[in-house]
């Protein structure tokens, strides 16, 4: 199993002032767990929130239901499944997907501050060292040449964009 790639699409939103990012990833959070049965399955999330977030939400939902519903997620739902808040915030929770046996994270960014993002992942001169670093929570001159290797795809993937939520990247 150690051979094999365990890629996970980790939506992030970033910004200084913690509330913005958070409810930046809100709107994507509720259409998820009001629509996407294997999400609202894998959540943790509490069934109650779950259905009541159902009971506005129709197929495809409007823009008005969907708003009417966001304001049922707390903050706590959205920091449970997306990388969401500040800079420092959304290091840590992309090193728990990885300390949860994600070997790829592929992180999807939400906000049109791309820029943001991905300065929040750089440091230094190497990236992917840099970005190896904060991932696996370790110094950049103890970086291995796997964690290093990983830590690319991620910013490749930020770098040339990532498609919608969902859909298959076909990494490996």
């Amino acid at each position: 199993l150690d051979d094999i790639d365990r890629p996970q699409l980790v939506v992030c939103s970033v910004d200084n002032d913690r509330k913005k990012a958070l409810d930046g990833a809100r709107k994507l959070v509720t259409q998820y767990l009001g629509q996407q049965p294997h999400i609202m399955k894998a959540s943790g999330v509490a069934p109650e929130l779950l259905e009541e977030i159902g009971s506005i939400l129709t197929w495809p939902a409007t823009a008005e239901q969907i708003e009417q519903a966001m304001h049922l997620v707390p903050d706590e739902v959205v920091q449970l499944i997306t990388a969401s808040g500040t800079a420092d915030e959304c290091r840590a929770k992309v090193r728990e997907y990885v300390a949860s046996g994600c070997t790829c994270p592929v992180l999807y960014p939400l906000g049109d501050d791309v820029p943001a993002m991905i300065d929040a992942f750089r440091r230094g001169e190497d990236i992917h060292r840099s970005t190896a670093a904060l991932v696996f929570g370790t110094p950049p001159e103890s970086v291995t040449s796997e964690q290093r290797r990983r830590a690319k795809m991620v910013n490749f993937g930020i770098a040339y964009g990532i498609p919608s939520p969902g859909s298959n990247m076909g990494v490996s």
